[in-house]
């Protein structure tokens, strides 16, 4: 069914079909109503209308007349009627799931609803957030505030700003072969999803708003030489993401020939080529616990909060080793050179049945 739904709903419609985002409808808009402030246009009326969810209260029978007026087999149709009438769910609250639900028209439940609604609202505030970095440009204050928050949790956790970061947030962001942990880059990755925006416009999407970008600024003329004006502040933005691509080492002709756009790719193509570390292995193939390698990461790349690099932070504190008493506390002395870890290191190797010479 999917082949055929482009066909069958129109191009105002820009959820539920494939290739089409409910985002695109946000940038029509904007091209619409950027220029109603100015005094020189005619009288123009807009209106908002808020309407029910149609999918929570949708009819099952004009659900079958809609799949019988195109002529779908008959077998198909009651496929669908099947399983719209017989399903059934289950929602789980504080980790435990409620009695199986039967499917109807309007959403129902009972019992206490109010985990469900707070769930619901962060989802939405979650929704409206990751929904707009997909056809916006965030501001360099919002990247820094949600970086702050992240970096806060990592490394504290606690959302709080702090400075006790050990490792510089863009290196955390490196894949983990190049010795970061795979974070994501939100500069980087909001700059790929209004890449894929632009790639709408050069391959000539059958969406509304590409059709009107191509009537009213390209007429024809090659994407890349557009310079629109008196357009909205969106496609503005979306046009220059031409130099998103030219990062990527990639031109018009490129873009034009990609049959698929993958946010994913083009964010890896943005990072750039990484040097593999000689220890990703190590950490990489490691079936120990996650607080474990972390600690081993830290202590490869010398960034642990020994006593060492404490006096560099400028905190006066004794630098002797806390367990042996005898030398200053390093990483190389800590894990090395303590006669205290050393005793815990020669205990492991005889658990695990491990012999090693004097000289290793």
């Amino acid at each position: 069914m999917q082949w055929v739904m482009d066909r069958l709903v129109d191009n105002c419609q820009a959820a539920f079909v494939p290739g089409r985002m409910i985002t695109d409808n946000i940038l029509m808009s904007h091209e619409l109503v950027k220029g109603y402030g100015r005094k020189s246009i005619s009288f123009i009326c807009i209106l908002k209308i808020d309407m029910q969810k149609a999918y929570d209260s949708v009819e099952w029978m004009y659900i079958e007349q809609v799949l019988r007026l195109p002529n779908f087999p008959e077998i198909f149709v009651r496929w669908i009627m099947a399983c719209i009438r017989t399903m059934t769910y289950s929602v789980l609250i504080n980790g435990r799931p409620t009695d199986l639900l039967r499917q109807k028209k309007w959403a129902q439940a009972r019992g206490d609803v109010q985990p469900v609604q707070i769930l619901h609202q962060h989802f939405q505030k979650f929704s409206a957030a990751s929904g707009l970095a997909q056809i916006f440009i965030l501001p360099k204050k919002v990247i820094q505030f949600i970086e702050t928050i992240c970096r806060g949790f990592l490394w504290t956790g606690d959302a709080e700003p702090t400075k006790k970061a050990l490792i510089a947030w863009e290196r955390l962001c490196s894949p983990k072969v190049a010795g970061g942990l795979n974070f994501i880059d939100v500069a980087l990755r909001n700059e790929a999803a209004i890449c894929n925006l632009l790639w709408n416009i050069c391959t000539r999407k059958e969406k509304l708003w590409v059709h009107w970008i191509h009537t009213y600024y390209v007429k024809g003329q090659a994407v890349w030489s557009v310079e629109p004006m008196n357009v909205s502040w969106a496609i503005q933005k979306i046009f220059q993401a031409k130099e998103y691509f030219t990062k990527a080492r990639m031109n018009e002709d490129d873009v034009q020939q990609m049959e698929k756009y993958s946010i994913r790719g083009l964010y890896r193509s943005l990072q750039g080529v990484f040097q593999k570390v000689t220890w990703r292995k190590l950490v990489c193939n490691n079936q120990g616990q996650p607080k474990w390698i972390f600690i081993l990461r830290l202590a490869i790349q010398q960034r642990l909060a020994t006593k060492d690099r404490l006096e560099i932070w400028g905190i006066d504190i004794d630098q002797t080793c806390s367990l042996c008493n005898k030398e200053n506390e390093t990483v190389q002395h800590i894990f090395f050179k303590c006669e205290i870890t050393g005793k815990i290191w020669n205990g492991l190797l005889r658990w695990q049945g491990i012999q090693r010479s004097h000289n290793n």
